[in-house]
């Protein structure tokens, strides 16, 4: 429903991570919740991940696209193609600004 209203211009970002009239509850849940919302470092695991697009969708759906995801270990040569993309596509945009 948040991202509704703010693609649809109804709200700005001042309003994230909850919708006004849910910002006491989003606070209290996350209260409750804070303790249990902890990594513990001993059992995390690092993935890589590839997207796929499979259909932009319209503004305004809720939903930003629908996407087909594949999670695998991630090696040496993978991540510094990723590091070297990312690298790429900040200098691009750096130069169209």
């Amino acid at each position: 429903m948040r991202e509704h209203a703010f693609n649809s211009g109804k709200i700005g970002m001042d309003t994230h991570p909850a919708l006004p009239k849910d910002t006491v509850r989003h606070r209290e849940i996350e209260a409750l919740l804070a303790d249990h919302l902890k990594t513990d470092p001993s059992k995390r695991m690092v993935r890589a991940a590839r997207f796929l697009l499979l259909r932009e969708a319209e503004i305004g759906s809720g939903v930003l696209a629908d996407l087909l995801v594949k999670w695998s270990e991630p090696s040496d040569a993978l991540t510094d193609r990723i590091w070297a993309d990312s690298l790429e596509e900040s200098a691009q945009n750096e130069r169209r600004e």
